[in-house]
């Protein structure tokens, strides 16, 4: 699975993207009932050059609820994913960092 096909299944929408910089993607209140549906939630990648060459790859999610109601279903829910959510994106930023090996070697 890729990146794209990723954010696909997510229903994220991508809204900067700047090779080689940038990528940020975003979901918007879908008005539904999970605890996810009145979220807004932004996930990125970002580079940034190394003063000795190289550079340094990083994400951040962020999430901003609509209302008391959803921020506190959101934070029961985070509560139980956000720990996986950290393990994978670590994980994919060792894949990166692995490929991006494999290819200067």
């Amino acid at each position: 699975m890729t990146l794209e096909d990723l954010r696909r299944r997510l229903g994220f929408t991508v809204i900067v993207d700047e090779p080689g910089k940038e990528l940020l993607f975003a979901s918007r209140d879908s008005g539904g009932r999970s605890p996810l549906a009145r979220v807004d939630l932004a996930w990125s990648f970002r580079t940034e050059p190394r003063a000795g060459g190289g550079s340094v790859l990083s994400t951040e999610t962020r999430a901003h609820a609509h209302d008391d109601s959803a921020r506190r279903a959101f934070l029961r829910y985070w509560t139980v994913v956000g720990p996986f959510s950290a393990l994978i994106r670590r994980r994919l930023l060792d894949l990166v960092r692995t490929a991006t090996l494999a290819d200067t070697a």
